[in-house]
C-alpha cells in the first residue's frame, strides 16, 4: 500500500497479508501468521534490500490493513491504517488493544527504529472512516488525512475534538504530536462525497494535501468557515495548505500528488477537468496569482510565479503575512476565446501556531513583517546564516515582528541570538521586542553596548523610558560587540524577566497586560544580527537555571534542599556510604526533599538517584523521584511501591492514585525488593517522562495536563528509605543506558555501570593480585545476574560480547558461568555459556529455568571436558537475530532466536554456583578472536580464598 525511506537509505513498506508469509527474501526466515482475518504489515529493509525485521498488527476477533506510512529523519515510523473489532497495536511481547467503534476505524501506530512498540492511537466513529496519507514534520509531529461520514471525534485521548460531515463524505486532516497527543483538526466537504489523495509536510512545516471535490465546498479555517466555488458539477481537485503562517487553495483539475519544493512553492495542475472535450496541449492557461485582474503575467510582474501554462509553479512563500489574495485561471483557445467561468482560488493567512521557530537557513521568512524591508538581509557566518538589519549611518529604527499566536497566553516566552557588529557611523544595540503596536510603541528587553548597560523598557519613539537598567561597569564586566548573547524574555502577565546566557540579569513591572500585541527583534542606528528566534509558552535556550545539582551527601549536608517533614529527614552512614534518609515510621505520612529554586527548571532535564526502602516495623515500602513540585499536594512522580511490587508515574494532589502509567513487576513473576539499592534515572522532556530502573526503561507516560517547570527532588509515604548521590541536572552522570563500546577489566576495584539482581552475591575481589568480579551462590540456590543495560537507541544489529569465565570448584552447588543478552528482566533473557557438569556448551532463552536450549554441544561426544578452575574467553558474536558462541577462538556452536538481540541489556551470570568473571566486553565486530594463548594472565593464580565466599 505505501513505502518510505529514512536518511539512513532504509525502506519501510506497510499492507496487509493473509495466512502466514516469510518476510525475509533472504536466506533466512522470518515468518508471520495473521491467523484467520488479513493482518496489517510493516516490514524494514536496509538500502540494499537486505531484511531487517517484520512487524504485525495482530488480529484478536478483527480485520487490519496497512495504508500508509512515513519514516522520521530519526528512523522511527509511524503506520497508519483502518481495523475492525479488536486488534492488538503493540508488536511486542506487551498489547495494547484498540476497539472499533464501528465499521472501520483508523489505527495509528509509532515504532523505534528497531521495530519495538512506542504507542498506538485509534481515531472511529459509529459508522466506516478512511485514512488515505500521513507525513511528518521536523518535530516528528505526525499528519493524517482521508474521509469521515457523520460524527467524529479526532483527539485519541479522553478528551473530544468532534467534527460533523457536511455530506456523504468529509475530508479532514488531523495532526498529532510525536507523543501522539492531539494537536488540531481541519475538515470541510459538500453535499457530495469527497475524499484526500496525499499529504506532504516540507521542513517549514508547511502542510500540503490534494484530493477530490465537486460542487461547493466549505473547508474549515482556524477563523470559521469559507466557501470555495468551483465550476459547475464537475469534480475538482483541492490542495490546502497549512503553515507558519497556513495558506489554502483550491485549484481547478482533479487532484494529482503535488510535490513541495523546499522553497515553499507549490506547481499547480489543470490538465485533467479544465475543458472536459477539447485536448487540454490546444488550449491556453492564463492565471492571476497576484489579484491585480490581469492575466497572464510573467517576471517581474508576477510576484508569485509567471502566470501562464497549464502547471504553473505557485510561489505560496511569497505572499506577506495577513493578505488573502484571489487566484484565478481563464482557459481559451489560440484564437483568443476563453471560458468565461472559471474557477476561483483563495490562499489564506491564519495566525501562527507554537512554538515558532526561525533559524534563517531559508532565507528571510515571509512570516515576519519587516519595517523596513530594505535594510533588512540575511548575512552569511561559516555555514550559519542570520537575519541582518542594517541601519549604520545613523538611518533609525529596524523591527520584524510576527503576530502572537491566539492561544498564546499571558505568560509566554522568547529568545533570540544576538549580536551588535563593531563599524564606524552605528550604534551598537539589540533587542527583543513584545507588546508591539507600532514603530513608536511597544516593549523591549536588550543592550546597548556602547553604553554597556542591560535594559528592559517601553519605546515611544525612543528608548528614554527605561524601566529596569543594569549596568555592567559596576560589576567590572563588559558587552561586547561582534560577540553572540542568547538573549532570554519570560513575559508573566505584567511582570518581564530578562536574561542572558542562562544569567538572570533583571525585571520590570509594566503595570498592564503585556500579550496583545506583537513579538520580534529590532534595533536602532546599527548593524546587529539575530538567530534562532524562538517563540512558545516555555523556551529553553538563554533561560536562567539552577542547575546542575549534585550531592552525594558525604559532608553530612545536603545543600539547597527544602523539606516537607523537615524533623523526619536526616544524613546517615551505612557500611561507610552516606544517605539522606527519611524516616516516616508509625504512618508519620509524606516527607519531601526538594531543590530550592530561584527560577523555574528548563523543560528538558533528567533526575537520578539511588534509592532503598529498608525494611524495619510499622512503615510502608516506597521511594520517588519528584519533579514539577508545586506544593506538598502538586507534584509529579516516578518510582517505586515495593509492597505492590510496582514501578510507577503519577500525579500527587493529596494521594497516590492518580496514576500515569505503572509496571507491575508480579506480571513477570519478579520482585522489587526491600534492602535492595535501585538506580532511578527520569528523563523529563516537555510533558513526557521515562522511568529507567537500573539502566533499563520500565515506564513512560505523557501528562496531558503538562508538565510546569516546577521543582525536583525526592519524597517517600510512611516509609524509611534512603537516597544517595542524588543528581538533578540537563544531563546527569549516571544511570542511563550505556552506548558501545563497554569495557570492564575491574582493575579499579568497581564494576562501572553493572547492575546487579542480588547484589549481596557479588563482589570485586583479587584472590591472585588480578582484580576480577565473582559471585557465589552455591550454597543457597539462587541465580545470580549482573547486566549493563547497552543502550537499544544506538546499539547496532551486529556487535560482539565477550569475558574470561571460569566456575570454580564447590561441594554444593552447580558449575556454570554465562554471558547474557537480550535482558528483559531476570526471568527473561538469552544465554550462551557452559554447564560443567554437564559438559556442555548452549546457547538458550531463560525463562524462569534453563530448558528452553536452542543449540547444545556435549562434548562428552567429542571426549573433551569442560573443566572447573579453568578460564575459558567466551566471545557472542551477534548477528541481527543470530548468536554464534566462540570459546578460547574456535566456533562452538550458534542459534538463531527470530527476533533483534539488541534491544536488550546484556551482562553476566550463574545460577547456584560459584564463577569468576573477567575482561567483561562489549564491542562492535572486530577480525580478530579475543582470546591469546600466550597470555599468561591465568596461570599463577591460585584458588579464591574463603574471605570471599560470602
Amino acid at each position: 500500500q505505501d513505502l518510505d525511506v529514512d536518511l539512513s537509505g532504509n525502506v519501510f513498506i506497510t499492507g496487509e497479508y493473509y495466512g502466514t508469509v516469510d518476510f525475509n527474501s533472504g536466506a533466512g526466515v522470518y515468518n508471520l501468521t495473521s491467523g484467520s482475518m488479513r493482518a496489517a504489515y510493516v516490514l524494514k529493509l536496509t538500502s540494499n534490500g537486505n531484511f531487517t525485521w517484520a512487524r504485525q498488527v495482530e488480529n484478536s476477533n478483527g480485520t487490519s490493513d496497512g495504508i500508509a506510512l512515513a519514516a522520521t529523519d530519526s528512523g522511527e515510523v509511524y503506520i497508519a491504517g483502518k481495523f475492525t473489532n479488536t486488534v492488538d497495536l503493540n508488536p511486542g511481547t506487551g498489547t495494547y488493544y484498540v476497539n472499533s467503534a464501528g465499521g472501520f476505524d483508523v489505527f495509528i501506530l509509532k515504532l523505534n527504529s528497531n521495530g519495538s512498540f512506542v504507542w498506538g492511537k485509534r481515531i472511529g466513529g459509529s459508522t466506516g472512516d478512511q485514512i488515505m496519507a500521513i507525513d511528518t514534520d521536523s518535530s516528528d509531529s505526525v499528519y493524517l488525512t482521508g474521509q469521515f461520514d457523520g460524527t467524529l471525534d479526532f483527539d485519541p485521548s479522553p478528551e473530544v475534538a468532534e467534527r460533523e460531515s457536511q455530506g456523504d463524505g468529509d475530508i479532514y486532516i488531523n495532526k498529532l504530536d510525536s507523543s501522539g497527543n492531539y494537536v488540531w483538526t481541519k475538515s470541510g466537504g459538500g453535499m457530495h462525497s469527497d475524499s484526500t489523495e496525499d499529504i506532504v509536510v516540507n521542513s517549514w512545516g508547511d502542510v500540503y494535501v490534494t484530493g477530490v471535490v465537486k460542487g461547493v465546498l466549505r473547508f474549515e479555517d482556524i477563523n470559521g468557515e469559507y466557501d470555495y466555488f468551483n465550476t459547475g458539477d464537475e469534480l475538482n481537485a483541492i490542495i490546502w495548505k497549512s503553515s507558519i503562517p497556513f495558506h489554502e487553495l483550491a485549484v481547478s483539475g482533479v487532484g494529482a500528488e503535488y510535490t513541495v519544493q523546499e522553497n515553499g512553492t507549490v506547481q499547480l495542475d489543470a490538465s485533467t477537468s479544465s475543458h472536459p472535450i477539447v485536448n487540454t496541449e490546444s488550449l491556453v492557461y492564463l492565471w492571476d496569482f497576484d489579484g491585480d485582474l490581469i492575466f497572464g503575467e510573467t517576471g517581474a510582474d508576477a510576484p508569485w510565479g509567471d502566470e501562464i501554462g497549464i502547471q504553473p509553479t505557485f510561489k505560496a512563500n511569497g505572499i506577506p503575512a495577513g493578505s488573502t489574495i484571489g487566484v484565478s485561471l481563464k482557459v481559451g483557445t489560440s484564437q483568443g476565446i476563453f471560458d468565461g467561468a472559471f474557477t476561483q482560488v483563495k490562499v489564506t493567512e491564519a495566525p501562527n501556531v507554537l512554538p515558532y521557530i526561525q533559524d534563517f537557513e531559508s532565507g528571510l521568512p515571509f512570516s515576519l513583517t519587516y519595517s523596513k524591508p530594505a535594510n533588512a538581509s540575511i548575512a552569511t557566518e561559516v555555514d550559519n546564516h542570520r537575519l541582518q538589519f542594517n541601519n549604520s549611518n545613523f538611518t533609525g529604527l529596524s523591527t520584524a515582528t510576527i503576530e502572537k499566536p491566539a492561544p498564546l497566553t499571558n505568560t509566554f516566552e522568547l529568545s533570540a541570538e544576538v549580536k551588535s557588529m563593531n563599524g564606524a557611523n552605528r550604534w551598537l544595540d539589540g533587542f527583543l521586542i513584545f507588546d508591539y503596536k507600532n514603530e513608536n510603541n511597544f516593549k523591549y528587553a536588550g543592550f546597548f553596548t556602547g553604553h554597556n548597560q542591560w535594559i528592559i523598557g517601553h519605546y515611544e519613539g525612543d528608548f528614554n523610558n527605561r524601566l529596569a537598567q543594569v549596568d555592567w561597569d559596576d560589576s567590572g564586566r563588559t558587552i561586547n560587540t561582534n560577540t553572540v548573547y542568547t538573549l532570554h524574555v519570560r513575559v508573566d502577565g505584567v511582570t518581564v524577566y530578562l536574561s542572558v546566557d542562562g544569567e538572570f540579569i533583571t525585571q520590570a513591572n509594566f503595570g498592564g497586560a503585556l500579550a496583545a500585541g506583537k513579538v520580534g527583534m529590532a534595533s536602532q542606528n546599527a548593524v546587529t544580527r539575530f538567530d534562532n528566534f524562538i517563540l512558545d509558552e516555555k523556551v529553553d535556550p538563554g533561560a536562567p537555571t539552577d542547575l546542575p545539582y549534585v550531592e552525594n551527601f558525604d559532608d553530612n549536608v545536603a545543600d539547597r534542599l527544602k523539606y516537607i517533614g523537615t524533623n523526619r529527614w536526616g544524613i546517615y552512614q551505612d557500611s561507610g556510604d552516606k544517605s539522606l534518609i527519611f524516616n516516616g515510621r508509625n504512618s508519620y505520612g509524606l516527607g519531601v526533599a526538594y531543590l530550592d529554586t530561584d527560577y523555574p527548571l528548563p523543560n528538558a532535564y533528567e533526575i537520578v538517584a539511588k534509592v532503598s526502602s529498608l525494611s524495619t516495623s510499622n512503615v510502608w515500602y516506597d521511594g520517588f523521584l519528584v519533579f514539577d513540585y508545586k506544593g506538598p499536594n502538586n507534584f509529579k512522580y516516578a518510582g517505586l511501591f515495593t509492597g505492590q511490587n510496582e514501578w510507577v508515574i503519577g500525579h500527587y494532589q493529596g494521594n497516590w492514585s492518580q496514576r500515569v502509567a505503572q509496571f507491575d513487576v508480579d506480571d513477570i513473576g519478579g520482585s522489587i525488593n526491600a534492602d535492595q539499592e535501585y538506580t532511578l534515572y527520569l528523563k523529563v522532556n516537555g510533558d513526557h517522562v521515562d522511568l529507567f530502573v537500573d539502566g533499563i526503561k520500565r515506564v513512560s507516560a505523557t501528562f496531558t495536563t503538562g508538565i510546569h517547570n516546577g521543582s525536583a527532588g525526592v519524597a517517600a509515604y510512611n516509609a524509611w528509605t534512603a537516597f544517595d548521590d542524588l543528581q538533578i541536572a540537563k544531563s546527569v552522570s549516571y544511570g542511563k543506558p550505556v552506548d558501545l563500546p563497554y569495557s570492564e577489566d575491574f582493575n579499579d576495584n568497581s564494576a562501572d555501570s553493572l547492575y546487579y539482581s542480588r547484589p549481596n552475591y557479588w563482589k570485586v575481589v583479587a584472590p591472585g593480585g588480578e582484580k576480577l568480579l565473582r559471585t557465589n551462590t552455591s550454597y543457597n540456590d539462587l541465580l545470580s545476574v549482573a547486566h549493563v543495560p547497552i543502550n537499544p537507541e544506538t546499539t547496532p544489529e551486529n556487535f560482539n560480547i565477550s569475558a574470561d569465565i571460569r566456575s570454580n570448584n564447590v561441594s554444593t552447588g552447580w558449575k556454570n558461568g554465562f554471558i547474557i543478552f537480550d535482558y528483559k528482566h531476570e526471568n527473561d533473557f538469552k544465554y550462551a555459556g557452559f554447564f560443567t557438569g554437564q559438559n556442555e556448551w548452549i546457547i538458550g532463552h531463560y525463562q524462569g529455568d534453563w530448558n528452553n536450549r536452542l543449540a547444545v554441544v556435549d562434548w562428552d561426544n567429542q571426549s573433551r571436558t569442560i573443566k572447573t578452575n579453568q578460564w575459558y574467553t567466551l566471545n557472542i558474536e551477534i548477528e541481527g537475530s543470530t548468536a554464534r558462541l566462540n570459546v578460547d577462538g574456535e566456533f562452538i556452536t550458534s542459534a538463531n532466536f527470530g527476533v533483534p538481540l539488541n534491544q536488550g541489556a546484556v551482562g553476566l551470570a550463574a545460577d547456584k554456583a560459584f564463577t569468576w568473571f573477567d575482561n567483561f566486553q562489549v564491542v562492535t565486530p572486530i577480525s580478530s578472536p579475543y582470546f591469546n594463548s600466550n597470555d599468561l594472565l591465568f596461570a599463577s593464580w591460585q584458588d579464591e580464598s574463603d574471605i570471599f565466599l560470602f
